[in-house]
């Protein structure tokens, strides 16, 4: 396979999976509150942090994992909790927010942030991301490992259009609009959570 075909399956696969179109949807309802400033540095962060996270996966994530004992299962788990609690404060119709530090306080970030989690984690850089590139950097030596990081950045600025378009979605919607869209996607949300831990606990199950 030769080094175009080797980018477009690296990036077709990890598009299909992230679904930048799909959490752009996500990412209007659970910033309904914010502004349009804090929108655009949300988006930003989390594009950057999920690439990060994707890169570092593809570079070493696997050797990780054996070092400090981690298993793929472990982390379905976490991934699937991390978006549930996320997912249930939609449902709820309450702010979904991960409180920041004192010093990105007085750096002016914004106190209530959704970019690390759950934007980039897991919604962007989840199981399913993070085991693709897993699996695509391991073939065919290290041409397919710089293969894997160009498609890595690729869906990083792909992600970054997506979710930087979705504000004037959002502008579209109005507060209405953003807060049904809330509840109808904290609800799918749910059962994805769900099924990355039914998935990590079956796959542990059958480990033992």
């Amino acid at each position: 396979m030769d080094l175009l075909s080797s980018f477009l399956l690296a990036y077709s696969t990890l598009f299909a999976i992230v679904d930048p179109i799909g959490v752009a949807a996500v990412f209007v309802a659970m910033t309904e509150a914010n502004t349009p400033a804090e929108r655009l540095r949300m988006a930003r962060a989390g594009a950057l942090t999920a690439g990060g996270v994707l890169a570092f996966f593809a570079l070493g994530g696997r050797t990780l994992f054996e070092i400090i004992g981690i298993t793929y299962p472990a982390f379905q788990i976490a991934g699937g909790v991390i978006l549930l609690l996320a997912a249930l404060d939609m449902v709820r119709g309450e702010r979904v927010a991960v409180r920041t530090s004192a010093e990105e306080h007085h750096a002016a970030v914004a106190k209530e942030d959704i970019a690390i989690t759950p934007l980039a984690i897991p919604l962007l850089a989840g199981p399913g991301a993070i085991s693709a590139v897993l699996v695509l950097s391991g073939r065919d030596g290290p041409a397919q490992g710089a293969v894997v990081l160009l498609a890595i950045g690729a869906i990083t600025l792909t992600s970054w259009l997506a979710l930087r378009g979705s504000i004037r979605l959002a502008r579209f919607l109005g507060t209405l609009g953003a807060r049904v869209l809330e509840r109808l996607v904290g609800l799918l949300l749910t059962a994805l959570a769900v099924q990355f831990i039914v998935s990590g606990v079956t796959a542990a199950m059958g480990r033992g």
